[in-house]
């Protein structure tokens, strides 16, 4: 779409996310969700969530703890997708 020179919208670019997280590939989810911020949108907290999700998902708690470091920058609080998500994967760690 970009190549074409359409605009993605935040939703269009929550959807490529989210599928990318669900293959298992949350560290590639991250191209979309850096390129939301160049070509004029902006994440909203579902596009936290779901990176969050993806990286816990993945293991990365690490960058779990960043994006939420991030989301308050735009002034969003963590939900209960991104609570969910953590508690799952600490859960599974033990």
């Amino acid at each position: 779409m970009i190549g074409t020179g359409l605009i993605p919208e935040t939703y269009t670019f929550n959807l490529l996310m989210f599928a990318l997280c669900d293959a298992g590939r949350a560290e590639d989810a991250q191209s979309p969700f850096d390129r939301m911020h160049v070509k004029g949108c902006s994440p909203n907290e579902y596009s936290f969530g779901i990176s969050v999700r993806g990286y816990c998902g993945a293991g990365l708690v690490d960058k779990s703890f960043e994006l939420i470091d991030e989301m308050k920058r735009f002034t969003f609080s963590p939900n209960a997708i991104v609570y969910n998500s953590l508690i799952l994967r600490f859960c599974k760690e033990g």
